[in-house]
């Protein structure tokens, strides 16, 4: 038998499915109670790229939700007085204009699709932070014609200025983004990528923020599209200090778009295992004093904005120290029209009552523009600890200067320590599957599927929504015995931090991780929903769709798929076979497949 990626389509030999609840049946899940689900993509140019199967490690599938078109292209394009055309093979005259205005496409490839559309005579109060650029239109496309597609539409002027463009549709007395919005190569349309047809939609432009976002660019990464439109300050992380004072580059600067419009604050970064070296300099006045006048020729020779001081691994007693060389830096940096953020670790609270470590929050806020205050990574205490601290903190430093740091990536905990992991590695682990019979196996011949780190009888949870993380997560025992608990970072889970920051009137966002890397959780909707109407939906996912997916390419499936094994009762013609597990957060899912050999 062998471990691969595996195409959810299949084909060939029939697949059997394995049970998904106690009786048996598996179920259809309906659509999840999320408005972000609801108010999805949607469009109008049958879209043509397609969903790859992945290669990692645990032979990974990644599987969207969203159904994927493989019929060939339809362009469609909305423009005055609104006429959806087939962009390559439109007949003159393709469009029909009805009595009341609307416009029927008629694409060659599709010659009856019952598209319409009509142009309102007036748009929806637009708030503040947003300015319409083009009209909206009521649209209607028929279930028959499957997505995701792109939709364009005709802006009221020609623009070359991509900045914040975003489509949006108008539900329910509010105005909900669809997506980004790419302007054409004439400035003179702008077209977004849809899954489910909006019944409405509009090209819009974010002229403000709401909050603060800040955005830290790791090493080597590439920018994802979206902080692009989202974040004001991007944080390279570019420099370490060494031990004499002076900086060491990271190279980070040299891949930064060419085009950003953000203010650049790199990242000077001392993190844990450079914590000796800043100790060092912090300790020694002459070191101190080099130090800052590095980093102060750094921003300046740079032309930077400011700069973003991360120092989370001060001892205790060079608080004072901290204090002043943050202080002086701050003031020199002011004095010459630049800024300063820095990252502290959330304090905590001992039997003297909170700690706050080498830390002088008050006299820290009253000097630097932003505090990127950093919760603990042990999720089971995320929220505990910043409801019980954010009130004493908000006591010494203005609100409108604490920015919450968040994170893309899943965390897992064991007796190891506390690890990051993206999205679908994470879902990787829960879908790892197992044959348990040992030797050859025959044809006819019973045999059990296990999910290593799902199975109930070996000791581990299964798939399910920690209410006091407010994440979804699982449990399993390692090789010893002892418990790994990984939580599941996705949209569900970010919009309940994303609400603290409402609740304790908070200054805005700090996001850990805004590369372009693969398998981290897409955080950028609710963020952007959050950013747009100043609260986030507190919704949990589908529970139907946290029980794992059993599917083999022959025979039939008995027992507890819930409890993360099931029965293979395999068929009797030899050959080899494909068996596969699929799990999901609600969000997206990943499934792992070992190919089996079945011998006469």
């Amino acid at each position: 038998m062998s471990n691969g990626p595996f195409d959810q389509k299949g084909g060939g030999r029939g697949r059997a499915r394995g049970p998904q609840s106690p009786s048996g049946q598996q179920p259809d899940p309906p659509p999840q109670p999320d408005p972000l689900l609801r108010r999805g993509p949607i469009g109008v140019r049958r879209s043509s790229r397609r969903q790859r199967s992945g290669g990692s490690d645990f032979g990974l599938l990644l599987v969207g939700f969203a159904v994927v078109a493989l019929a060939a292209a339809i362009a469609v394009l909305f423009v005055p007085p609104i006429a959806l055309l087939d962009s390559d093979d439109a007949p003159d005259g393709g469009a029909t204009p009805a009595a009341n205005g609307a416009v029927t496409a008629i694409p060659s490839l599709t010659p009856t699709t019952g598209v319409t559309a009509a142009l309102r005579e007036s748009i929806p109060e637009v708030p503040d932070s947003l300015r319409s650029v083009s009209p909206i239109y009521d649209i209607d496309i028929p279930v028959t014609l499957e997505g995701p597609y792109v939709l364009t539409l005709r802006l009221n002027a020609e623009t070359q200025d991509q900045r914040n463009l975003g489509a949006y549709t108008f539900e329910n007395g509010a105005w909900q983004r669809l997506g980004a919005a790419l302007l054409s190569a004439d400035g003179a349309a702008a077209s977004v990528e849809v899954v489910i047809p909006p019944r409405n939609i509009a090209i819009l432009r974010r002229l403000q923020f709401r909050d603060t976002v800040t955005g830290s660019l790791p090493p080597g990464q590439e920018l994802h599209p979206e902080a692009a439109n989202t974040i004001t300050i991007i944080n390279p992380i570019s420099f370490v200090p060494a031990e004499d004072g002076s900086l060491l580059s990271l190279g980070q600067l040299e891949s930064l778009p060419p085009d950003i419009t953000q203010a650049v604050y790199p990242v000077v970064l001392a993190a844990r295992q450079d914590a000796d070296t800043i100790n060092g300099v912090l300790a020694s006045e002459q070191l101190r004093r080099q130090h800052k006048n590095n980093i102060l020729l750094m921003v300046q020779t740079g032309r930077f904005d400011g700069v973003d001081i991360d120092y989370q691994f001060i001892t205790d007693p060079l608080r004072e120290e901290f204090t002043e060389f943050i202080t002086e830096l701050a003031d020199q940096l002011h004095r010459d029209d630049r800024g300063i953020t820095i990252s502290v670790p959330l304090p905590t609270r001992d039997a003297s009552g909170l700690n706050l470590g080498a830390y002088d929050l008050a006299a820290l806020g009253a000097v630097v523009d932003r505090i990127k205050l950093v919760p603990p990574q042990d999720q089971s205490i995320f929220r505990e600890s910043l409801v019980a601290t954010l009130p004493a903190v908000l006591n010494r430093v203005p609100r409108e200067k604490v920015l919450l740091t968040v994170s893309p990536y899943s965390i897992q905990k064991s007796v190891g320590g506390i690890e990051t992991l993206t999205q679908r590695v994470a879902l990787g682990l829960a879908s790892r599957l197992a044959v348990r019979e040992t030797g050859p196996l025959v044809a006819g011949q019973r045999v059990r599927l296990v999910g290593d780190n799902i199975f109930q009888d070996g000791g581990a949870s299964g798939l399910f929504w920690d209410r006091f993380a407010n994440m979804v997560s699982y449990v399993y025992p390692d090789s010893a015995g002892n418990n790994v608990t990984v939580w599941i970072e996705n949209r569900f889970s970010l919009a309940f931090k994303l609400d603290l920051i409402e609740e304790f009137q908070l200054g805005g966002i700090a996001i850990s991780d805004v590369s372009a890397g693969g398998g981290q959780a897409n955080i950028w909707p609710v963020i952007t929903q959050f950013l747009e109407a100043g609260a986030v939906n507190l919704v949990r996912p589908n529970e139907e769709l946290l029980i794992p997916l059993w599917e083999v390419e022959g025979g039939d499936l008995t027992g507890s798929g819930t409890a993360g094994w099931v029965v293979w009762n395999t068929p009797t013609v030899p050959g080899d076979y494909e068996t596969r597990l699929i799990v999901s957060d609600g969000d997206v899912r990943v499934g792992s497949q070992i190919d089996v050999t079945l011998e006469p």
